[in-house]
């Protein structure tokens, strides 16, 4: 497993629909100091969706690029080695060894997952009051969708 540049130009997306109600009105994500907002970053909602769906077991095929919002190209995976190469192990596990050299396969298996998570989330979201007290809580429940 390697943390190279492999990656460098491949695109990370998230559903258009949830970036709008979530992302765009900065109820999940914003940069600085709000302590009413869960993530910094929209490479760590992207990544809190990957657990998600990797935790139900489930992946959904990414819809049509015109209901995607490119957010980052997966280069920002460099940042933090280990995230390349905790993807690279979760696809190793399931498509085999040939995998890790092909980091398009590798990301499209993560987008899969993320695509789970992010309708997961859509769904637990709509109906909270207390966003960040529903988010520590989510991956560690083991009911939901």
């Amino acid at each position: 497993m390697s943390s190279d540049s492999r990656y460098r130009d491949l695109d990370l997306w998230i559903p258009e629909t949830f970036h709008t109600e979530f992302v765009r009105s900065d109820t999940l994500v914003k940069r600085g100091d709000d302590p009413y907002v869960a993530f910094n970053r929209q490479i760590d909602l992207w990544w809190y969706a990957v657990a998600i769906g990797i935790q139900k077991g489930k992946r959904t095929p990414l819809p049509d690029r015109k209901n995607l919002v490119r957010f980052n190209e997966a280069g920002v995976l460099e940042s933090n080695p280990w995230r390349i190469t905790h993807l690279e192990l979760v696809a190793l596990a399931e498509l085999g060894g040939g995998v890790v050299t092909e980091p398009s396969r590798v990301i499209l298996h993560a987008h899969e997952y993320a695509m789970t998570g992010f309708k997961i989330l859509t769904q637990e979201l709509r109906s909270v009051a207390d966003l960040q007290l529903h988010l520590l809580t989510l991956l560690s429940s083991n009911n939901g969708s």
